[in-house]
């Protein structure tokens, strides 16, 4: 940070205006968070498939999702990375090698690796697995 004259801060490069845009992008993805898989879930017939392979009834996708809406869209992310993580051990359990998605690599991808398009990395693993 440099210093004018009149002893004002001066941003080199990086001010308010960097972080908003930051910050949009943010938005833009809690936003969108999901919007495949609520349509894909139900008409792409992907909630069927999970079941069947996991052997149980699932919450309906679309319920996750507005519960995620006072949570910033954490719960549809801990619910994702739930089943990736029954998926992991469905997986394992049937002979099938990896690479697998686990929890962690749900949960991380999507929110460590937002801006270097983490949530696609995590989604095309996700679909490996299954």
């Amino acid at each position: 940070m440099i210093r004018n004259t009149e002893g004002a801060r001066i941003q080199n490069g990086y001010g308010l205006r960097f972080y908003k845009e930051v910050l949009s992008v943010l938005r833009a993805d809690f936003f969108t968070a999901g919007l495949f898989f609520l349509l894909y879930m139900p008409f792409g017939g992907l909630q069927k498939e999970l079941e069947a392979v996991l052997g149980h009834r699932l919450m309906p996708y679309w319920k996750a999702y507005l519960l995620g809406i006072p949570t910033l869209f954490l719960y549809p992310l801990v619910w994702t990375a739930r089943i990736a993580e029954e998926l992991k051990k469905k997986a394992i359990g049937l002979g099938i090698d990896g690479p697998y998605t686990s929890w962690r690599h749900m949960f991380g991808w999507n929110t460590l690796g937002i801006l270097l398009f983490g949530p696609a990395v995590a989604t095309h693993r996700f679909f490996d697995t299954l």
